[in-house]
């Protein structure tokens, strides 16, 4: 079986005329029937997570917007403390100057140490080979539930 390394997809399943015929799955098939179904649930769970995620950030919008009218830093309702934390986050606005400057002040802890996967494939696709980069292989293993004709 060969998998396209680029879209991740399967390009062909052989099929064995013994597990064709069989209407038992084998000991791997049941494996990987349960892998199947754990990652189903796991997509499911995500989703009920992410409805979750969407209903609080909208109630917290709206608490924002009333801390805001009533120029309220927080607030103490029912034995609970609701505050407002202001965080930073530093963003390249130009590019240039910022990597001019982490040159001249040798302030490179300001970068991220690790590199781009799909700015490095496209280097490769473009025969360039950047120098100075380990590259390491993980494995998984994806499902896909074929359709039976």
């Amino acid at each position: 079986m060969k998998i396209d390394p680029k879209t991740g997809d399967f390009a062909s399943v052989p099929v064995s005329p013994d597990s064709a015929a069989s209407a038992e799955p084998s000991e791997l098939g049941k494996v990987i029937q349960a892998l199947h179904e754990k990652r189903q649930e796991q997509k499911a769970a995500q989703a009920i997570v992410d409805k979750f995620e969407a209903e609080a950030k909208a109630i917290e919008t709206d608490l924002l917007e009333r801390f805001k009218k009533n120029e309220l830093d927080g607030a103490l309702e029912g034995g609970i403390l609701a505050k407002i934390i202001k965080k930073e986050h530093p963003q390249i606005s130009d590019r240039p100057a910022f990597l001019s400057w982490v040159r001249e002040h040798d302030a490179f802890d300001l970068l991220y140490q690790r590199v781009s996967s799909r700015a490095y494939a496209a280097r490769l696709d473009n025969d360039e080979k950047p120098e100075g980069v380990a590259v390491y292989t993980t494995l998984e293993i994806k499902t896909k539930k074929l359709n039976e004709p």
